[in-house]
């Protein structure tokens, strides 16, 4: 990696599958490990997957250079303390995934509404570097959206 510093461990989680790469602060992207989520999808089974993916990718792109991993989550998160609150599409729900996360990686982890990630993205790293407002529309599984105002997210789970 040319600049490994401010790396980050992104997992994108997703209705139908999982990926996780190395993502630098220069929004330079390594790596992607990638599975397929086996339905019907439990959240022993998912974790699992995840934590494997993720530790698949430390191993191959080093966790020493890692500051933290950032978990994007379908459907309405509880950001602040760490909860999956609910995904209409899979059911998950009621779901601590931070916490346990962060004791099976040894790595803070953030997460947040995967549309709002997109929008967050966006800003930093996408064609909306130099607009202040937009409006962010993912259609995949689900259909969500994020508004960004004055160059931040105003997501509404």
């Amino acid at each position: 990696m040319d600049n490994k510093e401010g790396a980050v461990l992104a997992i994108d989680i997703g209705g139908s599958k999982v990926m996780t790469s190395v993502v630098c602060a220069d929004g330079k992207i390594y790596g992607e490990s990638r599975a397929d989520l086996i339905q019907p999808l439990t959240k022993p089974r998912l974790l699992e997957t995840i934590s494997n993916l993720c530790r698949e990718t430390m191993r191959q792109y080093g966790k020493s250079n890692l500051i933290c991993a950032g978990a994007a989550i379908p459907g309405l998160t509880d950001s602040k303390n760490g909860i999956w609150v609910y995904a209409p599409f899979s059911g998950i729900g009621d779901f601590p995934i931070r916490d346990l996360l962060e004791a099976d990686l040894g790595l803070p982890v953030y997460i947040d509404n995967d549309v709002n990630a997109c929008a967050l993205g966006e800003i930093y790293f996408g064609a909306c570097k130099d607009v202040k407002d937009f409006f962010w529309i993912t259609v995949s599984n689900g259909v969500g959206g994020s508004v960004v105002i004055n160059g931040s997210v105003h997501g509404g789970n």
